[in-house]
């Protein structure tokens, strides 16, 4: 399955990466279980991997459904969430853009596009970790 997460509560960071072809009904089940997970909580900083993305479902009207279903994904919070979609080529940045609609009228939740690696961990203040390193612990 090209996407999952991991939610690592000593860094208050829910990691969701997306590889290869992205399928909405595979994004569907990913947010869903996502939902579920019992760490899961208001305040989680939000950092979408789109660096493997090579292609995605683009079904617009589906899209928007999975737009409605992403702005749950955040749960309420007393202070602005912060999500960052990483998305370094022209293909990630194309998946990246109706994401970051998904909180049209949301003030709590600030999305960012960062390109390089370097700017979503600046992004994030969590320069220290390695997304590879997290990205490989997260797909076993």
């Amino acid at each position: 399955m090209p996407v999952g997460h991991r939610i690592l509560p000593e860094k208050n960071l829910a990691y969701i990466w997306n590889a290869g072809f992205v399928a909405i009904d595979e994004c569907v089940a990913s947010m869903q279980a996502f939902m579920g997970d019992p760490d899961r909580r208001p305040g989680l900083l939000f950092l979408f991997d789109l660096s493997r993305v090579t292609e995605f479902e683009r079904d617009y009207t589906r899209i928007m459904e999975l737009q409605a279903l992403m702005a749950d994904v955040v749960p309420p919070s007393p202070t602005p969430t912060l999500v960052i979609l990483y998305a370094p080529t022209k293909v990630s940045r194309e998946a990246a853009a109706p994401m970051r609609m998904s909180w049209p009228d949301n003030a709590q939740v600030m999305p960012r596009i960062a390109e390089t690696e370097a700017e979503a961990l600046s992004i994030s203040g969590l320069s220290e970790i390695d997304l590879r390193a997290l990205y490989t612990v997260a797909e076993t």
